[in-house]
């Protein structure tokens, strides 16, 4: 996507508290995500009963959704969802100015040509000389 963003207009030190305040507000989301799956898991047991019928207690329930559920969907989180987000991430990161890094090996670059630049005038003096 080429659509502008906000980072060529807005300092960095403003960018720095709006990520902060997403960051903290997602880690926020897991605890509160934990409490709202467990009530959802409690309410679904007591008016499903395809589920009530299938399972005798709701620990039993619980346990299910515990131990086959949740490693199905972390599997599939890491199989699918975790290099997506790391790809998306890089491409982000290579914007110019957004990543040390990325300035860093442009600047790097920079010397390489110029050293490979000069490393040619070398030979070509060279060159000349044994004719």
């Amino acid at each position: 996507m080429n659509l502008p963003q906000i980072d060529q207009w807005v300092n960095t030190g403003t960018l720095r508290w709006i990520g902060g305040l997403r960051t903290y507000g997602q880690r926020l989301q897991f605890y509160l995500g934990m409490m709202n799956t467990t009530t959802l898991m409690l309410v679904l047991y007591e008016t499903s009963p395809a589920i009530s019928s299938r399972f005798p207690s709701v620990l039993a329930w619980l346990g299910f959704v515990a131990v086959i559920l949740v490693p199905a969907i972390i599997a599939i989180d890491y199989v699918i969802m975790h290099p997506s987000q790391i790809t998306y991430d890089q491409h982000q990161n290579g914007h110019e100015n957004r990543s040390p890094n990325f300035r860093e090996t442009m600047e790097n670059q920079r010397k390489l040509t110029e050293l490979q630049d000069q490393i040619e005038m070398l030979r070509e003096e060279v060159n000349d000389e044994s004719i």
